[in-house]
């Protein structure tokens, strides 16, 4: 083979090696592209994540917020009408006794039979 034949092939294969190289940096370009797509699909999916679960987390603050209200309201409620039946147990004590004093040793016995009888103390006391 002589030289003129030896620079033809490596002409040759230098050609092949170019269009090797472009077709190789084509397919990173397109490569390229999808990864840059398939981030910004991803970065749009946390996107609207981030916005259902800041929307969760707002209607959840909501509920509970309003249930510790009602909570609240129910409690002072139990509790007032809690005070409205020990006044109204050592009332009808004070009158049944006729002073403080025997109603408060009355109330001790409704409190050891309640325990003892394992009933609830309002309702022994009211009835």
């Amino acid at each position: 083979m002589g030289r003129k034949a030896e620079v033809e092939l490596s002409v040759r294969g230098e050609k092949k090696t170019e269009r090797a190289y472009r077709k190789a940096a084509r397919e990173l370009e397109r490569a390229n592209r999808k990864i840059s797509a398939s981030s910004r699909d991803l970065e749009k999916q946390t996107i609207s994540q981030t916005k259902t679960l800041t929307s969760s987390i707002s209607a959840q603050k909501a509920v509970v917020l309003g249930l510790a209200g009602l909570l609240t309201g129910t409690v002072a409620r139990s509790f007032i009408r809690t005070q409205k039946n020990i006044d109204r147990i050592t009332n009808a004590l004070k009158v049944g006794t006729g002073t403080y004093a025997g109603d408060a040793k009355e109330f001790a016995f409704i409190e050891k039979e309640s325990a003892r009888l394992e009933l609830e103390l309002q309702s022994t006391a009211l009835s």
